[in-house]
């Protein structure tokens, strides 16, 4: 039995074995099917990423549920330079100071912003929904300086802004100059564009020379008539129609006749409309002041940055929700 036993388990074996050598091929050609397709799925993975960032990087975003407004063709042209990233590459260092007397409009320097791509309403309100921020009205924002405003959260913000979207009531503006406080977060969502950091940095943040700011507001709302120091601000969704004078120049319309404080929709309607057929001040600013002009105007884009010297007197309009994050620095009184 024990010969039989031996006989028996050394035949199967054998034919154990010779299973085995009779399925190597087929095993080997399996592991390189299995191998050509792993393969061909990372290089489908690694495509559609870096499909995904060029197009994040390169165009403009989906609306991510902001509420956007179309555009009128007649609103949409703007009467300050632009300059693309690439020409401040190639020529940056021959750039001079007395480009940055003018108000400009910079392309291509929220490129590599990923909040572009990811300040979606639901991700804002899921990760930061109960970070408390200021928010105002319009013209308690413009009187104070910019620091008016209560505290609330920023779901609750979000959430306002959307019951008054179409509704202009001036009291759910957001101009937030502490939002780095209330979400250091943000700071690695955008970038300080190279240009403006000689006077936008963290040391000129922290010894209170400038500052970082979030501009949030529903369509038809913005800040009335008003200048401080020099000013950068990108915008991530959305669009501002800016309204702007040179120091010392303005239209000319009495206080008697409108109140520089109300809402600027009003504005829009009661005062510009009497601006009409004026001249718009020449470009470059040479300085000369007057009564008599329409302001300059420019139509800003998502993903474009607006840059304005100190004293520029300005007010701005929404089209649509628009979200916006920037820079603002001091202005002395002795510089005025």
């Amino acid at each position: 039995n024990t010969v039989v036993m031996f006989n028996f388990l050394a035949v199967f074996a054998v034919a154990v074995i010779a299973i085995l050598f009779a399925l190597i091929p087929s095993l080997t050609s399996l592991l390189k099917s299995f191998s050509t397709l792993l393969s061909s799925y990372n290089t489908d993975i690694s495509s559609v990423v870096s499909e995904r960032n060029i197009t994040s990087l390169t165009s403009p975003p989906v609306n991510h549920n902001w509420v956007e407004e179309n555009f009128e063709s007649d609103n949409e042209s703007c009467d300050f330079m632009s300059f693309d990233f690439k020409d401040f590459q190639s020529s940056h260092t021959n750039i001079s100071t007395k480009l940055f007397t003018q108000p400009l409009v910079l392309l291509g320097f929220m490129t590599n912003w990923t909040a572009r791509a990811q300040w979606k309403k639901s991700t804002l309100k899921s990760l930061f929904g109960k970070r408390m921020i200021t928010s105002g009205s319009e013209s308690s924002i413009v009187f104070s300086g910019g620091s008016a405003g209560e505290y609330k959260a920023f779901s609750d913000i979000i959430d306002e802004m959307d019951i008054h979207s179409n509704i202009t009531n001036g009291n759910n503006f957001v101009f937030d100059t502490k939002i780095l406080q209330s979400i250091p977060e943000f700071r690695k969502d955008y970038f300080i564009p190279s240009v403006f950091r000689s006077w936008h940095n963290i040391e000129t943040e922290k010894s209170g020379h400038s500052w970082s700011i979030l501009s949030l507001g529903p369509s038809h709302s913005g800040l009335p008539m008003h200048s401080h120091g020099a000013t950068w601000l990108g915008i991530v969704y959305g669009a501002k129609r800016w309204f702007v004078y040179p120091p010392g120049v303005s239209g000319g319309v009495r206080e008697s006749d409108f109140n520089p404080l109300q809402p600027v929709s009003q504005w829009l309607d009661k005062v510009l409309p009497q601006l009409e057929g004026l001249p718009k001040p020449s470009l470059p600013f040479q300085g000369a002041r007057g009564m008599g002009f329409r302001p300059l105007e420019c139509v800003q884009r998502a993903g474009q940055v607006l840059y304005l010297p100190n004293g520029w007197v300005h007010q701005t309009h929404n089209m649509g929700q628009t979200v916006a994050v920037g820079g603002q620095a001091s202005w002395a009184a002795s510089e005025r």
